[in-house]
């Protein structure tokens, strides 16, 4: 299947194109474990105040990574145009 297909079907995702990454799995176990801590530790309020911040983290990282990707895929989008201006194809012509 072409990329373009796989991107209509939805399924292309962040992990289908990243290796293996040592320092961020590392990362990712230490966050785990000193929120695992951090909420033995707390009362409930304490531990509903973290839930909560940890929800609108997560939703800032989220819209992080899509005005990134837009980005990214805009940048990638205006890099092949001005690849594409200076071949001699039909498809260049009708782009400009």
């Amino acid at each position: 299947m072409r990329i373009l297909e796989e991107l209509w079907y939805g399924n292309i995702n962040d992990s289908r194109f990243l290796k293996n990454n040592a320092k961020l799995t590392e990362m990712l176990n230490l966050l785990s474990r000193n929120a695992d801590n951090l909420m033995e530790n707390l009362s409930e309020k304490e531990k509903e105040i973290f839930e909560k911040y940890k929800d609108c983290s997560a939703e800032i990282s989220q819209i992080k990574e899509c005005e990134n990707f837009i980005k990214g895929f805009r940048l990638g989008a205006l890099i092949m145009l001005e690849v594409m201006e200076d071949l001699d194809c039909p498809l260049s012509k009708d782009l400009n």
